[in-house]
């Protein structure tokens, strides 16, 4: 069961650095890194071994080989108590007199060994050349270029904040090997507080980086309180380091090995548990996220980890504590130390970087292709031109010019066929995108039925690009109705007004493919979608879900897209104006025939219906004659009613004699119209309008768009219930509208009618017409009004209809 159902990183809510600290942070690492490396460059090398302070000199635990101390032939254990003829009294003792050294000059080490006094001495060396300050330069500048880009790309979420914070510690970290700690002058104590201070965390910033990303769950929530515990801890061992330089006072304190001691101890401990529950972070979402994207970015994240881990061990601690020894120095710890933020990287910003992914493979194989066939093309000149010279030696300038012309005749199909080459080797798929887009021209224009371009829209994206999932969708009328079309060209279902909405703020303002940032249309969310439009009216959309095996979308992908999109959308555009003509033709010829109908119907039923009342006059004291002299005139009645509808629905008249209606009065009137033959189903009528409520429009036509929706709630309530009827005015992106809302206490529209509404003719009742809603939504927008359904939380139906107010016409 996964931790987050959407996939996408849940802790991108979390910390965020600002802009302006951002800034700060970056300008003063740059800064400490300048100085730090023009510091070492004036330095004799450093010793590197290890030693602890005892109360007559330094201790030396393990000795690096090829350092200071292994060159003077200090063996570990051995007890160092002066430098340079001088006794050492503390910790600092050493490094500040080691910064006056220079390069070159003859250091003296008083030692005592198993109860002897030696006298060791050594000539130092530079301790950063030109040569290894660029190479220990190139991986400090890799972490801030890294570290930067990703920022600039993902800077609203958590992760891009920690990581760049993450590559500023480690760039810093990689720098200070090059110096010496010092409290004086101030540009050495600036960069000594940074290095100590600042690169130190990097431990924890990984932990908290591994419990905001990819996708944290609740293993990440119970370690969150651990994370102030990872960062004072390293801190408080920068500071136990860095004070006694500015502190004098303080060194001797903090140099006991009482204190030191438990404070390194208490560090070294830090930095392990923050890897390792780092380590188990990682493990843990790659089993249980969600979404397979985070699984697979979890378990990068702890390959890269382990790699480092490992590497670590096997190069640099295990050699040093097994045999005094490391296997690579600090430009090689400092390569070391872009493994794990590359992948971190790669993570977090792959799909927004695969346009530089293109461009360097793009690049480098037509860069080789290029320097190969121009070699190809000097080569043939040179001897081209060796032949020329032995044909005829008195000339210079003839055979040259010959040697260009033949290499140039020669040149040019060799270019095409390496270029072709190139292509079917490395870009096949390029090559077979062309052909796809071809034969899709082709058939795409031989397509006359609108859903069947979609349906061939929606398999030629699914062919070419491989995504999880694909839909096609249908725009239709105003205001839009979103039609989503199957594989084999049926209409599935209509997107609920919420979805179309959403689709239609997505694709607002889009000609073209593109990523859109995360929201969801129809209960998924889509990675790439595909606007189809025709003179700039948007006529469909494909939505595309993530490439299998989390691939990323290429350029050429949106590019391809963009084309297929273009050949639809004159096709689509042919198959609404094709099915829009083939309706208003059914109409039309129904329309004839209700005309005709209605026409002939109109005397018999007037002649049934007053024969009825005459009945109904002559029993009076016969209850079951009037009974059913009543059921015939109501029958009578509602034939009459069903006609006129079809008859409106297909035939409509003009809106006329518009004039500003008081609703309150007139939904009041209609209420009391209709409230007896209500009484007798058990259903009452409440009208809640205010007075000043008006609209401007014909009231004709008004009463009957409110009688259909009153007698639509009537039938949803069988067994008996209420019909609320209220209206309220409220602001809009089209100015004011005035909301009249019919509520029912049914059983609420089914979701096959939220879906589609308004189609005509069909219908889920026994003696139903189905023109009721579309009757009634034909009249809402003769008067620029919205019919909205939509089922209540509490159960029951709800039809607004949200009209222009009369005073926002008036004006």
């Amino acid at each position: 069961m996964g931790e987050d159902a959407t996939g996408s990183p849940a802790g991108s809510e979390g910390f965020r650095l600002p802009a302006p600290a951002a800034v700060l942070v970056i300008g003063v690492s740059v800064l400490t890194i300048l100085l730090a490396f023009a510091d070492g460059a004036r330095l004799a090398s450093p010793p590197r071994s290890f030693a602890v302070f005892e109360e007559r000199g330094f201790r030396a635990t393990t000795v690096v080989a090829g350092d200071v101390f292994d060159r003077a032939g200090v063996k570990a254990g051995d007890l160092l108590v002066a430098f340079q003829g001088e006794p050492l009294a503390s910790s600092l003792d050493l490094v500040r007199r080691f910064r006056t050294i220079r390069s070159g000059e003859t250091v003296r080490l008083d030692v005592e060994r198993g109860g002897r006094s030696l006298v060791l001495s050594v000539s130092t060396w530079p301790n950063l050349s030109p040569s290894a300050l660029a190479a220990l330069a190139l991986p400090v500048l890799v972490l801030l270029a890294m570290g930067i880009g990703v920022f600039l790309v993902r800077r609203q979420s958590t992760e891009a904040s920690l990581f760049l914070l993450f590559c500023l510690t480690s760039a810093v970290n990689d720098a200070g090997q090059a110096t010496l700690p010092a409290g004086t002058p101030l540009a050495v104590a600036f960069v000594s507080a940074v290095v100590l201070l600042g690169s130190l965390p990097s431990a924890a910033l990984l932990l908290h980086l591994s419990l905001a990303f990819p996708s944290p769950g609740r293993f990440q929530r119970r370690l969150r309180p651990l994370l102030p515990f990872a960062y004072a801890v390293p801190l408080l061992a920068g500071a136990a380091v860095f004070l006694p330089f500015v502190l004098p006072g303080s060194g001797a304190f903090l140099a006991s090995s009482a204190v030191r001691g438990p404070i390194r101890a208490a560090f070294d401990a830090s930095v392990v548990a923050s890897y390792a529950l780092a380590a188990a972070s990682f493990l843990v979402q790659a089993s249980r996220a969600a979404a397979e994207r985070a699984r697979q970015q979890a378990r990068l994240l702890f390959f890269a980890l382990a790699l480092l881990v490992v590497a670590r061990l096997l190069f640099r601690e295990l050699p040093l504590h097994l045999e005094g020894r490391v296997l690579i120095g600090p430009v090689g710890l400092a390569l070391l130390d872009l493994v794990l933020p590359a992948f971190v990287a790669v993570a977090i910003a792959r799909h927004r970087l695969f346009d530089i992914d293109v461009f360097v493979r793009h690049g480098l194989v037509y860069a080789a292709a290029s320097v190969t066939v121009a070699g190809v093309f000097v080569g043939t000149m040179a001897s081209l031109g060796a032949v020329a010279r032995r044909l005829a030696p008195g000339s210079e300038a003839v055979p040259l010019a010959v040697a260009a012309a033949l290499a140039a005749i020669l040149f040019h199909p060799l270019r095409v066929r390496v270029q072709d080459g190139v292509d079917r080797l490395f870009y096949r798929k390029r090559l077979d995108t062309r052909r796809a887009l071809a034969e899709s021209a082709e058939r795409i224009a031989s397509l006359a039925r609108l859903h069947e371009a979609a349906a061939y829209l929606r398999a030629r994206g699914e062919e070419l690009l491989a995504p999880e999932w694909a839909e096609v969708f249908v725009r239709r009328g105003e205001p839009a109705a979103w039609e989503r079309v199957g594989a084999s060209g049926e209409v599935e279902s209509l997107l609920l007004p919420g979805e179309a909405s959403a689709l239609e703020a997505l694709l607002e303002g889009r000609r073209r493919s593109f990523a859109p940032d995360a929201v969801e249309v129809g209960r998924r969310r889509p990675a790439l979608a595909v606007p189809v439009t025709r003179e700039g009216s948007l006529l469909g959309a494909l939505l595309l879900g993530p490439r299998r095996g989390d691939a990323p979308y290429l350029p050429e992908d949106l590019d391809a897209l963009s084309t297929l999109a273009a050949l639809a959308g004159p096709v689509f555009e042919r198959g609404l104006l094709l099915e829009e003509r083939a309706l208003q033709e059914r109409l039309a010829a129904v329309g004839g025939a209700s005309s005709a109908l209605l026409h002939e119907l109109k005397n018999p039923l007037a002649a049934i219906q007053s024969t009825a009342a005459v009945l109904r006059r002559r029993l009076p004291d016969d209850a079951r004659g009037r009974e059913l002299t009543e059921v015939i005139e109501g029958e009578a009645q509602r034939l009459h009613e069903a006609a006129a509808q079809v008859l409106s629905f297909v035939k409509p008249g003009e809106v006329s004699a518009r004039e500003s209606v008081a609703l309150a009065p007139h939904l009041q009137a209609l209420a009391a119209a209709v409230q007896p033959s209500f009484e007798a189903g058990r259903v009452t009528v409440d009208v809640d309008v205010p007075a000043r409520a008006a609209v401007e429009g014909n009231p004709d036509q008004l009463r009957r768009l409110f009688l259909n929706l009153l007698l639509n709630a009537r039938e949803a309530m069988p067994a008996g219930g209420r019909v609320r009827v209220t209206a309220s005015e409220g602001p809009s992106p089209l100015g004011p509208r005035l909301a009249v809302r019919v509520e029912d206490d049914g059983a609420g529209f089914s979701r096959e009618v939220l879906e589609r509404p308004f189609v005509p003719f069909r219908t889920t009742k026994r003696l139903g017409t189905g023109l009721g809603l579309p009757n009634a939504r034909r009249v809402a927008q003769e008067h620029g009004a919205e019919l909205l359904l939509e089922n209540r939380p509490e159960g029951g139906a709800r039809v607004t209809v949200r009209f222009p107010s009369a005073s926002t016409i008036r004006s």
